[in-house]
């Protein structure tokens, strides 16, 4: 008997700790995504309680994940004027732990600018329409997406349409 092949991916990732982490692969020419969010657990700072990646969570999912991840696309973020010391610290503390995976694991990323992603697809800081234009690509996984909370899942997922595209 033949064996199957190993599935293949490619992952989109929305940084951040409030971000996800999109495996998309192409089954009978349709695209499909799995999603997951950003691994983070809550640290006592101070006294005060933060959210933060969960380096060991996340290093696991790259053992298991990065063996078949053919390429990605990660959304280029830079912290904002508005944004605070700690959430500045955070954010990019968060951003390039998942860029040292990548290295860490050898899976070639691509980076992109919002901007550049988000125009093709008629994108703008409305969170609630990233959700919808995902539903259109991958209407059979849009339950992953349902809350309004879960925008970065949706965002995850269409930069992994991306990467399908640059692939």
């Amino acid at each position: 008997s033949r064996k199957s092949p190993m599935k293949r991916y490619v992952l989109g990732i929305d940084p951040g700790v409030r971000g996800a982490l999109a495996l998309v692969e192409t089954v009978n020419e349709l695209p499909r995504v799995k999603v997951f969010d950003m691994p983070i657990r809550t640290y006592y700072i101070n006294g005060s309680g933060r959210a933060r990646i969960e380096e060991a969570a996340l290093n696991q999912w790259f053992a298991t994940y990065a063996p078949f991840i053919d390429c990605a696309v990660m959304e280029e973020v830079h912290a904002m004027p508005k944004d605070g010391p700690v959430q500045a610290f955070t954010f990019g503390y968060a951003n390039g732990f998942i860029k040292g995976m990548l290295t860490a694991y050898n899976v070639a990323v691509q980076m992109i600018a919002p901007a550049d992603w988000k125009k093709p697809f008629g994108l703008s800081s409305d969170k609630n329409r990233s959700r919808l234009v995902a539903s259109r690509f991958f209407p059979k996984d849009d339950a992953q997406w349902s809350r309004k909370i879960d925008d970065g899942r949706a965002e995850a997922a269409l930069l992994g349409i991306i990467a399908l595209q640059r692939k």
